[in-house]
């Protein structure tokens, strides 16, 4: 397996205004070009958030009424046949995590928001880890592991932005203690 070391740098600046801070300077149009470049390349190597499980966690948080678990790993189970992965290991390791939450969202309902991005890290992070452990021990090719940790820090990294879908689009708000839900079953 070939290791790589993936090494990136911002994006070129606009030096308009030199009393601006790095943070404050906008992009000028060869570092619009390069970040656009960047991300097609990130996307065409495969390291992208995983889209399904940062919704599916965030929904086990907000309303687990709202996540059949099963219906989760049907999904994962087509996705994983659909990119030639090895099938069933994501959506049982998946399962594993969501129940590992669920019985964690009374506790989570009380806590602010980085206790929960913490605990899912965590989650997101065992999950990972033991499915690099399992296709190990059975000899099966994998991507680096670099590679991995890169598409975990993404998906972590995006994990906050499904929450402001859920709910802000969608309106699916953490059940508090006492609430009636009439759409739960």
């Amino acid at each position: 397996m070939v290791k790589r070391l993936i090494l990136l740098r911002h994006a070129k600046s606009s030096w308009d205004d030199p009393r601006q801070t790095d943070h404050d300077r906008p992009l000028n149009k060869r570092g619009r070009r390069s970040a656009k470049a960047i991300g097609t390349w990130l996307r065409e190597t495969g390291i992208t958030p995983d889209l399904i499980l940062c919704f599916a966690f965030a929904w086990t948080v907000r309303r687990p009424d709202y996540v059949p678990v099963l219906l989760v790993a049907a999904v994962l189970v087509v996705a994983d046949m659909l990119s030639l992965a090895p099938p069933g290991l994501a959506p049982f390791l998946t399962i594993i995590g969501l129940e590992q939450l669920r019985s964690r969202q009374g506790l989570l309902t009380k806590q602010p928001f980085a206790v929960e991005w913490g605990m899912v890290t965590v989650i997101f992070t065992a999950m990972m880890l033991a499915e690099r452990i399992i296709l190990g021990v059975f000899m099966v090719p994998q991507t680096s592991f670099g590679l991995s940790v890169l598409s975990l820090v993404m998906t972590v990294i995006f994990y906050p932005i499904a929450v402001g879908v859920s709910t802000l689009g969608f309106r699916i708000e953490k059940v508090k203690p006492g609430d009636y839900d009439p759409e739960a079953r």
